[in-house]
């Protein structure tokens, strides 16, 4: 009975020691993937469409958008649907929400855009993969666009009287750069959910952050319109805001000025996604509900579908969440961060 017993009992000791190695192992196999690769795959295609309209109520289109698949051929299209094979360059989609009234918000958005496609058309190895040379370049651009809309200002005689917003997309073969200024946003559809990429330069959002109410309150906020940050500032260059994120096949990329999200909420947005066939489907849709919520703004939206997207659109939300998005935020200080080492490698060598 004894030798039994020994036995028996070494059995379960050699047992739960296998176990919890083998459980060991599987825990850390599952970290490293996680953590160390690189799970995102690069896409052979992305698909893009944009479309806007005057809205129900207003008499004018104050925004103003455009997206180009070769910028080295310097491509530029406003509605056509369009194909980007990934290569050297991204592709470029671009939009602006004007305001100031009439010709001053047209004029204003316009002018922010083409600044933006004229420097990707005269400048495409500039657009490198890089953090910090991207961060440092588009503060450099965003820049010369707010000049160029207080020059036109201040010879119509309309100084601090007409702004933009503004919102840029780079996309390469295996990673997005979102840059930005003011309330137009960026989203992104993925694993059948839709998550905003973009954080609104809002006073409502100013309100979010510091918890004095929520997200979801900000959009029936009587103050939501108010914006912190915009180009054609007079008095203080804006500079943007700027993130990444690695792409996915399947990957549906949203672009659009408030008149869509002030109209539907996000989870509205999301709902509008499901069941449809292709990016046409989205776009006339999210146009046309946000019309018949009131449509009280003129309404763009700029759709990027990756990969083999559209059989990765689910009929319904799914049951669970599949996919997460690793939103990288790029620092808009590179130009202070490489003066400040400059000055402390000067003041070494005066040690010396």
């Amino acid at each position: 009975m004894s030798d039994s017993s020994d036995g028996s009992n070494y059995f379960y000791k050699y047992y739960w020691f296998y176990f919890a190695i083998n459980l060991l192992f599987y825990k850390l196999q599952t970290y490293c993937n996680t953590q160390f690769m690189n799970t995102n795959s690069p896409v052979d295609k992305v698909c893009i469409i944009a479309k806007t309209s005057v809205g129900m109520v207003r008499s004018n289109n104050e925004d103003y958008h455009g997206f180009s698949t070769n910028i080295k051929n310097k491509d530029w299209r406003f509605y056509e649907k369009a194909e980007y094979l990934p290569n050297d360059f991204p592709a470029v989609l671009v939009l602006a929400d004007g305001m100031g009234g009439m010709e001053n918000g047209e004029e204003a958005s316009r002018i922010a855009v083409e600044t933006i496609k004229n420097f990707a058309f005269d400048n495409p190895k500039l657009l490198a993969n890089n953090d910090e040379k991207l961060s440092q370049t588009f503060i450099d651009l965003f820049a010369k666009a707010n000049q160029a809309i207080l020059d036109f200002a201040t010879k119509t005689n309309s100084l601090g009287a007409m702004g933009t917003t503004l919102v840029v997309a780079l996309v390469y073969k295996t990673k997005t750069y979102i840059f930005w200024i003011g309330d137009s946003r960026a989203y992104l559809f993925r694993s059948g959910i839709l998550k905003p990429l973009t954080k609104d330069h809002s006073y409502v959002q100013e309100l979010v952050d510091a918890g004095k109410i929520t997200y979801e309150q900000a959009f029936y906020h009587p103050e939501s319109n108010i914006i912190t940050k915009f180009m054609g500032d007079p008095k203080k260059s804006p500079v943007p805001s700027a993130i990444s994120y690695d792409n996915n096949d399947g990957d549906i990329l949203l672009l659009c000025s408030d008149g869509l999200n002030g109209m539907l909420q996000d989870s509205e947005i999301q709902n509008h996604f499901y069941n449809k066939s292709n990016i046409d489907d989205i776009c006339d849709t999210l146009i046309t509900k946000a019309n018949e919520a009131g449509g009280n703004d003129n309404n763009t939206v700029m759709l990027a579908g990756f990969g083999d997207y559209m059989n990765h659109i689910p009929e319904k939300l799914p049951l669970k969440e599949h996919a997460k998005i690793n939103i990288k935020q790029i620092s808009n200080k590179a130009k202070q961060k490489r003066k400040s080492s400059l000055k402390k490698y000067i003041i070494l060598l005066l040690i010396a």
